[in-house]
């Protein structure tokens, strides 16, 4: 099985290329440039590349959809990586490689009892004062609520405005003047 390993992460090709985004995206509503410039991104690639497993990378594919969907850059320099089994892998020219995590190899040392019976205490005693803690800032703001309650005084009558009776016919400018 190792060797199945290493014969697929053989690289056929290698390639650096700039992929004009812009060709096919200004023929779209604004609303889906992001969308249609990755999807032809992959179709560039497979076209140059001659395979159809085409993987974009973390970094390309930021690059594109940094300034939202609307507004995807123009053109994008991306290098791509054909490996035997017929997978590209492409990402950002000069982004870093991600690496898988190494797995630890060794023996797993045990804490000892007398630390863990001291780390023990001190989170008990955490626990106390943040209780200890609560209790007094729910009694600060019950008295605060008590203190805010202000009572209102009642309200009184306004006077009644008065009531100029109008009639159907337009007034003279002798007969506006009154009040």
């Amino acid at each position: 099985m190792a060797k199945k390993k290493a014969a697929e992460d053989k690289v056929l090709m290698e390639r650096t290329i700039t992929v004009p985004l812009r060709r096919d995206y200004i023929k779209v509503p604004r609303y889906r440039r992001g969308k249609r410039a990755i999807s032809f991104l992959k179709s560039f690639l497979v076209r140059h590349m001659k395979s159809d497993n085409i993987f974009l990378g973390r970094h390309a594919n930021m690059k594109i959809w940094e300034r939202g969907i609307k507004n995807p850059p123009s053109s994008i320099r991306v290098h791509a990586k054909k490996y035997e089994s017929g997978k590209v892998f492409v990402d950002l020219e000069g982004a870093p490689e991600e690496k898988a995590p190494e797995k630890k190899t060794g023996k797993i040392h045990r804490k000892k009892d007398s630390e863990t019976a001291a780390e023990k205490k001190l989170e008990e005693k955490i626990e106390e004062t943040a209780e200890k803690a609560k209790v007094i800032e729910k009694e600060e703001i019950r008295e605060l609520i008590h203190e805010k309650q202000v009572h209102h005084a009642p309200k009184i009558p306004v006077k009644e405005k008065r009531q100029i009776e109008r009639t159907n016919t337009p007034l003279g400018k002798s007969e506006m003047r009154k009040p």
